[in-house]
């Protein structure tokens, strides 16, 4: 069950035909303003007080997925994420933008099983789809920048002019240290020093 958004708000005011004020986030107020006939606005009142009861008797627990894994489970215009909630009688809430931690998910319904089944098959899904993105390729693990550091790479050179034993093949240098060519020229050109 979601927790009444502005659409619900408009709909429970037309349907009781009352004006409901709700007070703003940056006001620590917890007053909700009914006004209307009486009858009206007593109706509205049990219904709004049975929509919190509803919600605070509600069973949340947080579970961490791929935030890549996010826009398949909601899939094309929500039809995915719908399907699921209907499916599992629950409510699964993803990340804003904002939000500290891109993988919290929260799932929430009225009956425990149900909540931790709809948590079964999110962490299947995302296995499936982890799996798909490793035969493609395409999964990348996010390392330790530590760990990178803590083996150093072992570099080895081998075939450099210094290490050859045989003269002709590399002679300007052979012939320099012979003696055949004057200490401040070679076949690149005059040295500076």
């Amino acid at each position: 069950m979601k927790p009444p958004g502005g659409a619900s708000i408009r709909e429970l005011s037309s349907r009781h035909d009352v004006q409901i004020t709700i007070p703003r986030s940056d006001n620590p107020s917890e007053t909700i303003t009914v006004t209307g006939y009486e009858t009206n606005a007593n109706a509205c009142k049990d219904e709004i007080v049975q929509l919190i009861q509803d919600l605070e008797s509600m069973f949340s627990q947080e579970m961490h997925l791929d935030p890549r894994f996010h826009p398949r489970l909601i899939g094309q215009r929500g039809r995915n994420l719908r399907k699921i909630q209907d499916e599992y009688q629950v409510e699964i809430r993803l990340p804003g933008r904002g939000d500290p931690d891109p993988s919290t998910v929260v799932v929430s319904g009225k009956v425990e099983e149900h909540v931790y089944d709809c948590i079964d098959k999110l962490r299947a899904m995302e296995e499936d789809y982890i799996t798909d993105l490793i035969d493609r390729g395409q999964y990348l693990v996010h390392r330790n920048d530590a760990e990178e550091r803590s083996a150093p790479k072992k570099v080895e050179i081998t075939g450099a002019p210094w290490q050859l034993d045989n003269d002709d093949q590399f002679p300007a240098m052979s012939n320099a240290n012979q003696g055949h060519q004057s200490q401040s020229s070679s076949v690149w050109g005059k040295r500076p020093w």
